[in-house]
């Protein structure tokens, strides 16, 4: 079963589940809140899932019931980085739209460039959201951290 990230068309390609497995696997913390850089919370507190992801063209990919998935429980092919985070866009906090070149789409944001930013105006994620592709967001981990900043 393949999952796409974006499409082949936008650079990030797809996923897939590891043979013989139909769940991801848990290998990490299993809750946590995703943070800019900045120190500012772009997540609510979030459990790393163990259900299946649907991949439907124009569904969540990942539910929206605070839950996460990290793209190291995949293989990959043209995907994502092992490390970046899979979520749902109504799991976010505290994010808004980039410019209008990078969430260009047909009927949603399919672009490969980050088109989400905290509200300090970093670009933070990649939103995919079009109708000939599954919904969620994809946070690159190189852009985040996990824990609060001590500065906070």
């Amino acid at each position: 079963m393949a999952l796409e990230c974006a499409s082949h068309h936008t650079g990030l390609g797809s996923i897939r589940v590891k043979p013989g497995s139909s769940v991801p696997v848990v290998a990490m913390s299993d809750d946590l809140t995703l943070y800019c850089r900045c120190g500012l919370a772009i997540t609510k507190r979030l459990n790393r899932t163990t259900g299946l992801l649907d991949n439907g063209d124009g569904r969540a990919m990942v539910p929206a019931n605070g839950v996460y998935v990290v793209a190291a429980d995949f293989d990959r092919w043209n995907g994502p980085s092992p490390g970046d985070f899979l979520v749902n866009r109504d799991d976010m906090v505290g994010v808004v739209d980039g410019d209008a070149l990078s969430r260009q789409g047909c009927c949603g944001p399919s672009s490969a460039q980050l088109n989400l930013r905290c509200q300090s105006g970093h670009d933070i994620a990649i939103e995919t959201a079009d109708c000939w592709t599954p919904h969620f967001v994809c946070i690159p981990a190189a852009g985040v951290r996990t824990t609060k900043p001590h500065w906070l």
